[in-house]
């Protein structure tokens, strides 16, 4: 495929997003070779044929493989097994509760308020923290739909209290929710596409005037994105989940901030490029100053 066609596909989402904003505006890749090599942690046969803006890209099948190196992601990938329910789909937030690893990041946010850069190193630590649990839960989620044979479709459900009589003919009011519409999911990704880009960062969408607007013209209280698995092969599911029997953890969220310290730090370390606002605003506190307000962050989750 040519640049032009990447640009449109579904592989841009699977490069760095750094590379994406470069490609986007000027047409070429800032730095070939990171995303050749990206992408080839990611699919077989890929291949750069030519330079600048008249290279030509060929991607083969994804790398079907279900490599959970960590504590944490077989937890993860356990908890998905176990409560997994046809007709009856979560969504993110909702698993995340059920694998112990959810917590109100603005509750967090008051109770280590302070007053100048410290500020904006808890929020970048927070946002970064978003970001990582997002990614490794996604990341769970993929390689069980991969396992399976299955295929990931988001479902978009919307709620709405819903006044009822009673047995009594007393009038109840009750939370209702349904999968939306083909059109209205459709208008849902246009909604949250448009929101994202509305906002000083990407996880603060659902705050802005944007979304509230959405919703209201949409007519529903709240809309969530659900994970269904489509068309999976049933004994290797049952299979899976014999594989991974015990793997539940009591202790998840510490062994998951270990993890995400870890990670913090290895960021930090390598100047990591694909994030340079993280950098901007780390580097105005330094290494210590990041740190602690992690330690801070931790210890209030």
């Amino acid at each position: 495929m040519r640049l032009s066609e990447f640009i449109e596909s579904e592989y841009l989402e699977k490069i760095q997003p750094s590379e994406q904003k470069f490609l986007k505006k000027y047409g070429r890749f800032k730095d070939r070779e990171r995303v050749e090599s990206r992408l080839k942690r990611q699919f077989r046969n890929v291949s750069f044929r030519g330079k600048g803006k008249d290279i030509i890209i060929s991607i083969g099948k994804p790398k079907l493989q279900f490599d959970l190196n960590t504590t944490i992601e077989k937890h993860m990938a356990n908890v998905i097994l176990r409560n997994y329910e046809l007709e009856n789909y979560y969504s993110k937030t909702v698993w995340l509760k059920k694998m112990g690893l959810a917590y109100d990041y603005n509750n967090v946010m008051k109770l280590v308020k302070n007053d100048g850069i410290k500020n904006v190193l808890y929020e970048t630590d927070i946002n970064l923290h978003k970001t990582y649990l997002k990614s490794r839960f996604e990341s769970v989620f993929n390689q069980i739909v991969k396992a399976v044979d299955g295929s990931l479709v988001k479902v978009w459900y919307g709620g709405n209290y819903v006044d009822l009589k009673d047995e009594y003919g007393k009038t109840v009011t009750v939370w209702g929710s349904a999968e939306l519409s083909v059109k209205d999911q459709l208008k849902v990704v246009n909604l949250c596409k448009n929101a994202k880009n509305s906002v000083g960062h990407r996880h603060d969408y659902r705050k802005s005037k944007l979304w509230k607007k959405g919703l209201k013209r949409l007519k529903y209280e709240n809309i969530w994105e659900t994970y269904k698995i489509a068309n999976f092969d049933e004994n290797k599911f049952n299979a899976l989940n014999e594989k991974l029997e015990g793997s539940i953890i009591s202790n998840p969220q510490d062994v998951f901030n270990r993890q995400f310290t870890k990670y913090l730090k290895n960021k930090i370390n390598r100047k990591d490029r694909d994030d340079q606002e993280f950098y901007e605003k780390e580097f105005m506190g330094g290494y210590v100053a990041t740190m602690n307000a992690w330690e801070e962050i931790r210890s209030k989750i």
